[in-house]
């Protein structure tokens, strides 16, 4: 398909709007990776404090929170309430100890390790991270929080490789 797609475009211009295309797409692939791994710590965070309260299932509940947490935005704060009424089933200490721990992790993850890994996976500052999924959910909801980070990350590089070097020339 990306071949068909190419053949639209002028035989002069072919070879670049392939190259940035590539390097867009390759980006995209960096920013799913990068939304695995920070799925994959909330997940072993989460298991391990219920773990530690003596949460009974805290493996299962690690997995399904593996799978939510890849939402966007809002799916750390989903896992929270999921596993402090879970807790609460158990004992409302427990409830009281996760909660206060998901909450300190929700601000460590959205400030910390959120930032830090998507500005290395597409190569794009933290600020710029936090800013295009926070537009790009209020703006199209769910779908636009996904979309919104790979889309920022295209945007940058198009206008540190095409635009910037034109105006120079120019």
């Amino acid at each position: 398909m990306k071949e068909a797609g190419y053949r639209l475009v002028s035989a002069t211009r072919r070879a670049t709007v392939a190259h940035y295309t590539e390097r867009i797409l390759h980006n995209v692939g960096k920013y799913l990776s990068g939304m695995v791994t920070v799925a994959f710590i909330n997940s072993m965070f989460s298991f391990v404090l219920l773990l530690v309260v003596g949460v009974p299932g805290a493996f299962l509940i690690g997995v399904i929170a593996f799978f939510i947490t890849l939402i966007p935005l809002v799916g750390t704060v989903l896992t929270t309430i999921g596993m402090t009424i879970i807790a609460f089933i158990h004992s409302p200490t427990s409830a009281l100890i996760v909660l206060i721990a998901m909450l300190i992790y929700m601000q460590v993850e959205s400030y910390l390790i959120d930032p830090k890994v998507m500005s290395r996976a597409v190569q794009i500052p933290g600020a710029v991270v936090l800013i295009s999924a926070m537009a790009g959910g209020a703006l199209f909801g769910l779908a636009g929080a996904l979309i919104a980070i790979p889309i920022s990350a295209g945007i940058i590089l198009l206008i540190r490789e095409v635009v910037w070097p034109a105006k120079e020339r120019a």
